[in-house]
């Protein structure tokens, strides 16, 4: 529970960095499903509403000038030619903030016979006065950008030029005309480029009365009955799209696709802030489910899976319906959940391991590559402290099985805590006996003396236990007997396939546990080698005498100190 907690915490944390419509990260992966539903979309279909026609290089080549202010004399010439075609209505996205007397006498006149031009300014008042009357509508050339990507149409004054052209478009088929929203709109990018009919200026230009239905020589029948956008294809006006994947095309592209989603009514739209909320958390919940497969190959799986399904959702029900899903949210929910599942784990299994080898795991890494090249073993000197109950057998069938496990897990418990807080580490429990190892592989500064202190401690949290037993009406471990001793100890790491161990062996090891024996016969509950005693502290060293020597197999005769 406490890791599916952190799991659903990790991603909803996550993601709710990526809630906001604006985000990139999310802004991209619109982008990539804009680009993915274009490629999907039949060949050959041209947009019913829209046209363009560009000033491109080959158009200021075939007129010997660039694009500007000296095209004003061409503009009245290719508006006849557009509205003898059958457009509905001309848009020059471009602005016209400068005067020329020496053509917009004739400019103005051809415009308002037409009575079906819009213009386009980038702020108020920048057409030249003696031009604004001259235009059915003037519009606001201004697409919300993000990133330098044109995305939103936001409510502007002027209106923007999608919008007013859209009035224009209406007022003619009398028909109730667009509205934009406060919030303005998402431009429907869905449709490839080519979606549009675009034909070069200099050549619409050029095309002679009878021309108009000619497809082989000049197509121009492609504008009839739509509105036509006029736009720089050159220089600064290029932008990258949505789906074009990072390639700068020409700006009046976005003019069309704004005009294009008004007109149609397909503006993208996903759930609102609430609604990309519980988007969230159905994702993190997801990703708690898939997390907490008990098997290994269902949590792979699902972290493959569950992206996976996530993205084709978002594609078809953007490139199907226009619906916007959040999926950066969706994806870094699903990303941080898996990663925190992962190290919640292996966290886990790190302390599982702790506890088997009685230290941190990564040690034992560092010992086996050590051990490596010292051919399996290591050798090192440490102090080693064995702890055994007095009375084990009897207390056990006296105490009951499930009376004796509580005291008995109580007790060693507590003896750990003992062994861990000195910087020691208990190698193995043998039934009640306990072996604790001050040394390697922790640090090895003082451990004769910290291992002393360790039994000190064993003794007083003992006797802590005895009275909380007693007041809580169990019976009570009769005492213990402590050996502890010092000296050289080979460590190395001994098992198979399905089990393996860290263990030690040395005249220490042997040592310890025959001095403990020797308490009992002795009657001292704390007896320590000579060897340990030469290495103690001068403060705790003077509080021992000498018990006894006593001969220990393979050791020959050893002095025993007592407190």
């Amino acid at each position: 529970m406490r890791r599916a907690l952190l799991v659903l915490l990790a991603g909803l944390a996550a993601g709710s960095l990526f809630l906001g419509e604006e985000n990139p990260a999310e802004l991209l992966s619109l982008d990539l499903r804009f680009a993915a539903a274009a490629a999907l979309e039949p060949r050959g279909e041209i947009s019913e509403r829209v046209a363009i026609v560009l000033m491109d290089r080959g158009s200021e080549e075939a007129l010997g000038r660039p694009a500007g202010v000296s095209w004003r004399r061409y503009h009245p010439s290719l508006v006849d030619t557009l509205l003898a075609s059958g457009a509905a209505l001309v848009a020059f996205d471009a602005e016209f903030a400068e005067e020329s007397p020496e053509w917009d006498a004739a400019l103005g006149s051809a415009f308002r016979a037409s009575g079906r031009v819009v213009a386009g300014e980038s702020f108020p008042g920048g057409t030249a006065s003696s031009l604004r009357a001259s235009f059915a509508a003037i519009g606001d050339l201004r697409i919300r950008s993000y990133y330098s990507v044109p995305r939103r149409v936001l409510p502007t004054t002027p209106p923007p030029l999608c919008a007013a052209a859209a009035r224009i478009l209406a007022a003619r088929e009398e028909i109730p005309a667009p509205e934009l929203s406060p919030a303005g709109f998402w431009i429907d990018f869905r449709k490839p480029p080519a979606y549009f009919p675009a034909l070069p200026y200099a050549a619409v230009l050029g095309a002679k009365e009878g021309r108009a239905a000619d497809e082989a020589r000049t197509p121009l029948s492609v504008f009839a009955g739509k509105a036509v956008l006029v736009g720089d294809a050159v220089g600064s006006d290029r932008h990258p799209f949505p789906n074009s994947l990072g390639l700068k095309r020409p700006g009046v592209l976005g003019q069309a696709y704004a005009l294009e989603t008004l007109l149609e009514g397909s503006s993208i739209a996903g759930p609102d802030t609430r609604g990309r909320f519980l988007v969230l958390a159905g994702a993190a919940a997801l990703a708690v489910a898939g997390s907490s497969a008990r098997r290994r190959w269902l949590r792979v799986a699902a972290g493959i899976g569950l992206p996976l399904a996530a993205l084709a959702s978002g594609l078809i029900l953007l490139a199907s319906t226009g619906f916007w899903l959040p999926l950066a949210p969706i994806l870094a929910a699903f990303s941080a959940a898996f990663l925190a599942d992962r190290a919640a784990r292996r966290r886990e299994l790190r302390s599982r391991l702790a506890k088997a080898v009685g230290f941190d795991p990564s040690l034992a890494e560092a010992f086996r590559a050590e051990a490596a090249k010292a051919g399996g073993t290591l050798e090192r000197e440490a102090a080693i402290l064995v702890a055994d109950v007095r009375g084990s057998t009897r207390f056990v069938s006296e105490a009951g099985p499930r009376v004796a496990a509580r005291v008995m897990g109580e007790y060693l418990a507590a003896m750990e805590r003992c062994v861990t807080a000195e910087g020691g580490y208990v190698n193995k429990f043998v039934g009640d006996e306990i072996v604790a190892v001050f040394g390697f592989p922790l640090a090895a500064e003082g451990c004769a003396s910290r291992a002393l202190r360790a039994a000190l401690a064993m003794f007083a949290s003992l006797e802590e236990l005895k009275r909380a037993w007693e007041g809580g009406g169990l019976p009570q471990l009769a005492g213990m007997g402590v050996g502890l001793d010092y000296g050289p100890a080979s460590f190395f790491e001994v098992g198979g396939r399905s089990k393996s161990q860290f263990d030690l062996v040395g005249d220490c090891i042997n040592g310890a546990s025959r001095i403990e024996a020797m308490t009992k016969e002795l009657g001292e509950p704390l007896l320590v080698s000579g060897e340990l005693l030469a290495r103690l502290d001068e403060q705790l060293r003077s509080g021992f005498r000498l018990k006894a020597k006593a001969s220990i197999r393979g050791q020959g005769e050893r002095e025993l100190y007592a407190r």
